[in-house]
């Protein structure tokens, strides 16, 4: 349960599936309170968020320290202003490529069988089937209403557990197979699975964020301060400096892992990077004083003053 959000979506499942194995369960307010206590040990971890946070944590992301923090970051709030959806037609193009992924997770083996299996499911054992559904449902219906683009279109990985209430459909086609039969039929979808797709998902041999936040950080000068944002470079480049030790020389800003304050510099005298185009960096000369903007320089980019004659090194 604190691992990610994403697992609430099972709270709700596990609540269907027992209200249609046994209805009479559902005005049963003792029992409810019972489940709920069985969930609040896993949320418990979330307390402990606000009280590493107020004693310098490496990773503070949001730097959570009162209950409103901690209230906003369980709302993901600082996510909303991101969303993809913001009409029907988006909310159809993200519906139509979740059935797509389908075929693309289990193949078309498995994916023909989804569409058999679910249904047999719903007829055999409908309180599993309704959990699946709220599953899928859930974990589709949080990705459309808030969630970014790359969320929703690479990173698939949040719909996993989807995935897993989908496979439940290949469970049913086959327990429903002659006895004899089922074990071997059983492996068919995990060995074509492995024939057909482990060559172009196999990412042992890959070593692409390695490579590219050591070029990164092989492009700032001595003494120079680097602000990183995404993902896939705050991380990397934490681990590679704070881990590892590489350039201890540069001081790293972590954008969204650490709650930052102002920055004040001047960029005649101090090199002061970013790993991505930074709006805040690009700001129009104003009566009195020169603008700022960004120049290429390498695999990031140097923050210079428009008034200044800055040639990118090489």
């Amino acid at each position: 349960m604190a691992n990610h959000p994403v697992a609430g979506a099972h709270v709700a499942a596990l609540a269907a599936l027992v209200a249609f194995k046994d209805p009479g369960r559902i005005g049963d307010v003792l029992f409810w309170s019972a489940c709920a206590a069985c969930v609040l040990p896993g949320l418990a971890l979330y307390a402990w968020i606000p009280l590493r946070a107020r004693r310098g944590a490496l990773v503070n992301w949001g730097n959570v320290k009162t209950l409103g923090d901690l209230a906003n970051f369980l709302r993901r709030k600082q996510y909303w202003q991101y969303r993809y959806v913001t009409n029907w037609s988006d909310a159809w193009q993200v519906i139509g490529f979740y059935l797509r992924r389908v075929v693309e997770e289990f193949g078309f083996l498995g994916g023909a069988t989804v569409v058999i299996g679910v249904p047999l499911m719903a007829s055999e054992q409908l309180p599993l089937a309704v959990m699946a559904l709220v599953l899928v449902v859930l974990n589709g219906g949080a990705m459309i209403a808030h969630a970014r683009r790359e969320d929703i279109f690479q990173w698939t990985r949040y719909m996993l557990t989807a995935w897993f209430a989908l496979a439940w459909g290949w469970n049913m086609v086959v327990s429903n197979c002659p006895a004899e039969f089922s074990i071997a039929i059983a492996f068919l979808l995990p060995a074509g699975l492995l024939v057909t797709r482990f060559r172009r998902h196999d990412l042992s041999r890959h070593r692409y964020a390695e490579q590219y936040n050591l070029r990164i950080l092989e492009c700032c000068p001595e003494g120079a301060t680097l602000i990183a944002q995404d993902d896939y470079v705050v991380f990397p480049l934490m681990y590679l400096k704070y881990a590892e030790g590489i350039r201890p020389d540069v001081k790293l800003l972590e954008q969204g892992v650490h709650q930052l304050g102002p920055l004040k510099f001047n960029p005649r005298r101090d090199a002061v990077y970013c790993t991505h185009w930074n709006a805040a960096f690009n700001q129009s000369v104003e009566p009195g004083r020169p603008g700022l903007r960004l120049v290429p320089e390498g695999v990031i980019y140097r923050v210079i003053s428009t008034d200044m004659t800055y040639a990118p090194r090489d």
